[in-house]
């Protein structure tokens, strides 16, 4: 049997949903460095984005 060292879970979306979490550190950040927030209509839109989608929709300087 082979032993392993680690394990990765990716849950996201099945056993935890950190989309909301994820959102509210987005808004106080953009309330520290004055970029855009994710507005509560833009949500479910965002939820389909990537990371670097959301960044760029969000017009957050790299």
């Amino acid at each position: 049997m082979p032993r392993y060292q680690f394990a990765i879970f990716n849950f996201d979306g099945t056993l935890a949903d950190s989309f909301s979490w994820f959102c509210s550190i987005v808004n106080q950040t953009a309330d520290k460095f004055g970029f855009s927030r994710v507005d509560d209509s833009e949500v479910e839109a965002l939820r389909d984005l990537g990371v670097r989608a959301i960044i760029a929709h969000l017009v957050i300087p790299v």
